[in-house]
């Protein structure tokens, strides 16, 4: 059950990226930070657990973090939790601008964000540029249209 509210946010946050691919200020890959919008999306999106839970091939607590159970014996706080997200998220943050950074990329706030998502729903291992949705943003997101976009993202969910 997770694992699909991991892959509707996944879903949710790629249309968000198809959405604005208006010209907008693009910011240097090192300048990008994920916004606190997206925290909040995520933390709607897996709601909290005070508690360790098991799951898809590991154990996770607070808003769908993995974790060992052994450390978290009291269970973990709202506020805990969260910054347990934003520690998570500024890796995955520092994988999206690594990967923009080595092939030159830029992209919006909103495109950084779905990458972040992504990175947190599915792992970095995404980011290849072997993979077509990523061949698309070193391309320029602009480049292609929304249903390559969307096509690119159904071939990586399968």
């Amino acid at each position: 059950m997770r694992r699909n509210i991991k892959r509707l946010l996944c879903l949710i946050l790629t249309l968000v990226m198809v959405l604005c691919l208006c010209p907008m200020a693009n910011a240097a890959p090192s300048e990008l930070q994920f916004s606190d919008a997206l925290v909040t999306f995520i933390e709607n999106g897996e709601g909290f657990r005070a508690m360790p839970y098991g799951g898809a091939g590991g154990w996770y607590i607070g808003y769908g973090c993995s974790c060992d159970p052994a450390a978290y014996p009291n269970g973990i706080t709202e506020s805990e939790a969260e910054a347990l997200l934003r520690e998570r998220m500024e890796t995955f943050a520092g994988s999206v601008r690594s990967f923009l950074t080595r092939y030159g990329a830029s992209v919006t706030q909103q495109q950084f964000d779905a990458m972040c998502a992504m990175s947190y729903a599915l792992g970095p291992a995404w980011l290849s540029a072997s993979n077509r949705l990523p061949s698309y943003i070193i391309d320029g997101a602009d480049q292609h249209t929304a249903a390559e976009i969307a096509s690119a993202f159904a071939a990586w969910c399968h």
